[in-house]
């Protein structure tokens, strides 16, 4: 199964805000087919960044949603120009780039903490974080995060 495709990359976004980002992650998942219901989605968004901050640390942030409106589990990406300042993260630094995990309720347990884990483990290497920060191509970020 392939977690990540061209479609559910984003490069050059002006988002504004924490919620602008994560509305904008619910409308490419309905977009995409990856999910049915944007709201709902959201919403399972708002609750997780409730429970913690999703922000890390050098400007990355890894929300994730389960939910039932999730068809698949899917990696989305955002990259953002300018950060955002509103997303808490380990270090103080402005969000620029967002990645994303979308898993349904129904394979949760066994999907969830192994694409976070896979995920974490990939930021850890600074050539992978650097390559994340600037390239144009949405391949060099597949081979990256798969």
């Amino acid at each position: 199964m392939n977690l990540i495709c061209e479609n559910g990359i984003y490069l050059n976004e002006n988002l504004k805000t924490k919620d602008e980002a994560l509305k904008k992650l619910s409308e490419i998942a309905v977009k995409e087919g990856i999910a049915q219901d944007a709201k709902i989605l959201y919403d399972a968004f708002i609750k997780r960044e409730k429970t913690s901050s999703t922000g890390m640390m050098d400007g990355f942030s890894i929300p994730h949603a389960k939910s039932d409106t999730i068809n698949e589990a899917q990696i989305l990406v955002i990259r953002n120009n300018n950060g955002l300042s509103d997303w808490e993260t380990l270090d103080d630094s402005e969000v620029k780039l967002v990645i994303a995990i979308l898993v349904p309720n129904e394979n949760v347990n066994e999907t969830h903490l192994k694409v976070l884990s896979n995920v974490s483990r990939k930021l850890m290497s600074d050539e992978n974080v650097k390559l994340l920060k600037n390239t144009d191509s949405k391949e060099d970020i597949i081979r990256i995060l798969s």
